[in-house]
């Protein structure tokens, strides 16, 4: 890999390294992506941004917990409403009639999201947001990524929470195995200063509002450390086989993982004959 080269896909591209190479150097070094499928209504990716953005613009102030538990219901409301108004605002503007009414509905339903969002950040222990949409610059064994954190939150003794948005069904960080299902939160942590007392995903969808991570206040806090360091390992590891050129086939995942790649992995002929 040359020093002045950038892959892209973020995160994201680790995690495929870790999985079936061939995808992170499909992704990552050639910088192939996959048509979007059509979808009847607003497609899922669509939605998704919305709400990211929505909760962008609800906590671009960077409140304390205090700050958000101190919001009397109109302001909470207030604030919601501008936020919700800014994420469709760009999406709204060269709509035709029906969209507009499907963007009506789901601004509703992204608003009812929000209140449910603020009551659980309620909810919790102290914190206070330190960054959201946070870019960070992360480098490793010549592997150069740009990676943008969902949200950070810094505890009261000054170490960190990793937070990353899901925003489709509901999602577990740690298998049944004690490994994490995406390594991206992770790799945030490799590339963070301050210290991480604990990384999370959080599952913003219609059915649920909720929380799940490792660290403090999810997991064993007595082997985090020892965890996090392991996990940063893998992503050191992934980086260098990245790195030196490793794009090895997945055999064993399924059709529908492999699906994207297909042509250009040889997937389904390796299958085959295999």
């Amino acid at each position: 890999m040359s020093p002045a080269e950038r892959v892209s896909g973020g995160a994201g591209t680790i995690q495929r390294q870790m999985t079936d190479p061939i995808a992170a150097f499909i992704v990552g070094r050639l910088g192939v992506r996959n048509l979007q499928v059509q979808s009847v209504g607003l497609p899922a990716s669509l939605r998704g941004n919305i709400i990211h953005d929505a909760l962008h613009q609800l906590y671009i102030d960077a409140p304390s917990r205090a700050d958000i538990c101190g919001w009397s219901g109109d302001d909470t409301r207030g604030r919601i409403a501008v936020a919700v108004a800014a994420a469709f605002s760009r999406h709204e503007r060269n709509s035709d009639v029906v969209l507009m009414e499907l963007f009506k509905l789901e601004r509703d339903r992204v608003g009812e999201l929000l209140h449910s969002f603020v009551a659980i950040d309620s909810a919790r222990g102290e914190f206070s947001i330190a960054a959201v949409e946070h870019e960070i610059g992360f480098a490793e064994a010549g592997v150069r990524l740009q990676l943008r954190v969902d949200r950070i939150d810094r505890l009261p003794d000054d170490s960190l929470v990793v937070l990353d948005y899901k925003t489709g069904a509901k999602k577990k960080f740690l298998q049944s195995d004690g490994q994490p299902r995406e390594i991206q939160l992770i790799a945030y942590a490799c590339a963070l200063d301050d210290p991480v007392a604990a990384v999370a995903l959080v599952n913003v969808d219609s059915r649920e509002v909720s929380f799940d991570g490792a660290g403090r206040g999810y997991s064993n806090e007595a082997a985090w450390h020892d965890s996090l360091a392991d996990w940063k390992r893998q992503v050191r590891t992934a980086c260098k086989d990245l790195s030196r050129g490793d794009v090895r086939i997945n055999r064993l995942q399924g059709v529908k993982d492999a699906r994207y790649f297909n042509l250009l992995s040889r997937y389904t002929e390796l299958l085959r004959d295999g």
